[in-house]
């Protein structure tokens, strides 16, 4: 069984933000543990139907878009994008679903484990009993052309934006690259110009965990691919090293996009680690 929700997270200026639930068929799934999922820039809830349902499999759903993505607001006003406002959002969403310390594992992928990177560095509740991440980033280097581009006005931006991606595809060192740019050109045609330079300066460029990651102390397990240009793989492995429960695969692939037919195995390693954790915490409770 599914149900969309709009919740609301600011009355004036008014933002809402689309989320599914999907409470599992399956007399096998687990009733007490929910993954909530939190997709890759600019991906919706139709893009990860399929993850979705293979979550499904084992645990209930929640996955919502966050603004500027999807059908969810996509504000244009200075503030709206910064990582306060947006881990707030997040907590939000949680509390809307009456989710309770440990109840659930955040499943958030690139720019949106960032997001959750900072949520629970911050010690905001409800907590997560884990995180699982895709490609997780300890910081994002700025490009000299992305310090350029930033600058001009949006009729220009959106010009050079054009001309850059097309450079990046062509000079695309394999095929699996030249792809995920190719989506990801689709992806920010359709998307709101203003909402997205001011995602990338207020979120993105002020975005770094690297003198704070040693206060990590939640499990993790990441997911990356062997060769990554947008988050070196060793930025995410190094996340993995802190708690002796956390838990590092890596994928043949040599693309950023790795969730993309590998949404089976990527939610069967998901949920063998909760079941680790879930064991760990039963053993140590009889002690």
């Amino acid at each position: 069984m599914e149900k969309e929700h709009y919740i609301t997270i600011s009355e004036n200026p008014k933002i809402k933000i689309r989320a599914l639930h999907v409470i599992p068929e399956s007399p096998k799934a687990r009733k007490d543990i929910t993954i909530v999922i939190l997709p890759g820039w600019l991906s919706t809830i139709e893009n990860r139907k399929v993850l979705i349902n293979e979550f499904a499999k084992y645990f209930s759903v929640i996955m919502y878009e966050p603004r500027g993505y999807g059908k969810s607001t996509s504000p244009t006003y200075k503030g709206a994008y910064t990582i306060e406002e947006q881990t707030r959002e997040l907590q939000t969403v949680l509390n809307y679903f009456g989710l309770k310390d440990e109840s659930f594992v955040i499943f958030a992928s690139s720019v949106t484990s960032a997001l959750t990177l900072e949520y629970a560095l911050r010690g905001l509740k409800p907590r997560p009993l884990a995180l699982a991440l895709i490609s997780p980033p300890q910081y994002y280097h700025e490009p000299i052309w992305m310090k350029v581009m930033s600058i001009f006005p949006l009729f220009f931006l959106n010009f050079l934006k054009n001309v850059v991606l097309s450079i990046l595809i062509w000079s695309a060192k394999n095929p699996d690259e030249r792809d995920n740019l190719k989506k990801g050109r689709d992806k920010i045609n359709k998307a709101n110009p203003k909402s997205q330079l001011l995602f990338y300066k207020e979120f993105l460029r002020k975005y770094d965990i690297r003198d704070r990651k040693q206060n990590l102390t939640i499990p993790i397990i990441a997911f990356t691919p062997s060769m990554d240009r947008l988050t070196p793989i060793e930025q995410s492995e190094e996340l993995t090293k802190i708690n002796p429960l956390s838990e590092y695969y890596k994928f043949p692939k040599k693309s950023h996009r790795i969730i993309d037919e590998n949404e089976e195995k990527i939610a069967e390693l998901t949920m063998k680690f909760i079941n680790k954790i879930l064991d760990y915490k039963k053993n140590n409770k009889k002690q």
